[in-house]
């Protein structure tokens, strides 16, 4: 009567399942590491009527609030004077502005103290549609722990010593006394062929569980500086902006800022987006504010400077930023190295085959050359 067997191709397969398990397990991220970051806290949108009993509307950012943004500006085609303050004095100073769209205005709160906004009534009676941004430190978000897969380690860790087990067995003792494995053909090398295989696994597993083969935005950064004299024989300057970046996945923004201007007021104007001139008024940190404006992929603008009553000599920088999407970590070694795992495993699945199918042959030869024995 022949010795029942324990399959090979049973075991090399078990054998893998758990490798390639724990290969999962240690490439699974079990923590996560979230920093502050600055950006947009909260948007406000504000209509108020300034009348003579009440000429002025004011808003006072609260004690987080770090950057205060003009997005819009709206009048019924009546003047208003625009402020933002804080303890120092006038961080802004825009007069005679009637709306603002397309573009945004800017001004950064001081080291501590009050912050706030200010629109005025100037000659007549006004209807005013604001809408504010308001940036400052975002905490990092409260992320619960992550459960980690704990069934696969209860069914990973008996099913890989269940495996190696028996395949150790059946590389010592052998099938049957007349047939010995070889070893370039037996258990051990199907035991050395899994390990490498899942080895050769865990730079893929590991790049797709932590996301260094997906493309992450990356935003590229370029400054200019300009000096312009602003006088009777030249009242304006006109400076184009050009979205000169065909690969960038958003359109360019653009930041005017560190502004130097010796004699106030000059006007600036915006013709292909507004229509409307913003006189600007002296302020007391004249690198407190700046102005930002967004170039869509493909399109340009004009921004121009003008005299107003006097002569002025007048000094910024524009940084332009845009994104584009970037690979943080070539696929190309990893999946090569997990296409040579996969070769492996099928190699170590087709000798457990072949080892089941000779023993079976082997078996079937025995059971023939057996004697029958008499009754």
């Amino acid at each position: 009567m022949a010795r029942k067997r324990l399959s090979v191709t049973f075991q090399t397969l078990v054998l893998l399942l758990s490798l390639l398990c724990f290969v999962f397990l240690f490439s699974y991220p079990t923590s996560y590491h979230f920093e502050p970051s600055f950006g947009p806290l909260s948007q406000s949108d504000f209509n108020t009527t300034l009348s003579e009993d009440t000429p002025i509307f004011r808003h006072n950012a609260t004690y987080e609030v770090i950057w205060m943004e003009v997005g819009s500006l709206h009048t019924n085609d009546t003047p208003v004077k625009l402020s933002i303050l804080g303890e120092n004095g006038i961080l802004l100073n825009v007069t005679n502005v009637m709306s603002v769209s397309g573009f945004s205005m800017i001004a950064a709160r001081g080291e501590s103290g009050d912050f706030w906004l200010q629109v005025e009534r100037l000659h007549a009676d006004a209807s005013v549609n604001i809408t504010l941004r308001f940036w400052g430190t975002i905490p990092p978000p409260m992320v619960a722990i992550v459960a980690y897969p704990w069934f696969l380690v209860v069914f990973s860790i008996p099913a890989f010593l269940y495996s190696f087990y028996n395949l150790g067995k059946m590389a010592l003792i052998g099938p049957t006394r007349k047939a010995q494995w070889k070893f370039g053909r037996g258990p051990v090398s199907i035991i050395l062929l899994l390990i490498l295989g899942a080895a050769c696994f865990a730079p893929y597993v590991q790049g797709h569980m932590y996301g260094y083969f997906s493309p992450m935005y990356t935003q590229q950064v370029s400054y200019e500086s300009y000096s312009l004299a602003l006088n009777e024989s030249s009242p304006s300057y006109p400076i184009q902006f050009t979205d000169v970046y065909p690969e960038a996945v958003y359109g360019t923004t653009v930041r005017i800022y560190n502004f130097s201007i010796s004699d106030y007021p000059i006007s600036v104007r915006a013709p292909d987006i507004s229509e409307e001139n913003l006189t600007l008024g002296r302020a007391e940190d004249e690198q407190s504010w700046w102005l930002s404006l967004a170039v869509q992929i493909n399109s340009s603008f004009t921004l121009t400077f003008q005299r107003v009553d006097t002569d002025s000599e007048l000094g910024f920088s524009v940084e332009a930023k845009y994104g584009i999407y970037v690979v943080r970590y070539d696929p190309f070694v990893p999946n090569l190295l997990a296409l040579i795992g996969c070769s492996f495993c099928l190699i170590a699945i087709s000798l457990g085959l072949r080892l089941d199918w000779n023993y079976k042959r082997e078996s079937q030869r025995g059971d023939v050359s057996d004697p029958v024995p008499i009754r």
